[in-house]
C-alpha cells in the first residue's frame, strides 16, 4: 500500500474554504470511486488555518500512477492555483 501525507501550505488562512471549495468541486468523491483507492480525506489541522492535510492511500504504484493520470486530476491544478502556495508531499509504502 502506498500513503500519501499531502500538506498544503495555502496564500491565506483559508483551509476551511479551501476543503470546501474542493468537496463542492465533487473531485474528491471521483478520486475516492477510482480503482485502487482506500483513502482520499482532507483534514484541517487545529492550529494552523494556513494549511490543509490530505491522507490518501493507493493499492499500489500503478494504482497511483494511473490516478495522476486521469482528466480529473489534471483539474485539480486550478484549484490549486487559486489556494496554494507551496505542496509538500510525504511518501510511505507500507506493508512491503
Amino acid at each position: 500500500m502506498i500513503l500519501l501525507h499531502v500538506t498544503y501550505h495555502l496564500l491565506k488562512e483559508n483551509a476551511g474554504e479551501y476543503a470546501q471549495t474542493l468537496e463542492q468541486s465533487g473531485l474528491p468523491a471521483v478520486f475516492r470511486g477510482e480503482r485502487g483507492n482506500i483513502r482520499y480525506d482532507y483534514f484541517l489541522p487545529a492550529m494552523r488555518s494556513d494549511q490543509l492535510l490530505l491522507i490518501e492511500a493507493w493499492e499500489s504504484e500503478e494504482a497511483l500512477c494511473a490516478h495522476m493520470q486521469t482528466e480529473h486530476f489534471q483539474r485539480l491544478s486550478g484549484y490549486k492555483e487559486a489556494f496554494v502556495k507551496e505542496t509538500e508531499i510525504q511518501k510511505f509504502y507500507v506493508g512491503q
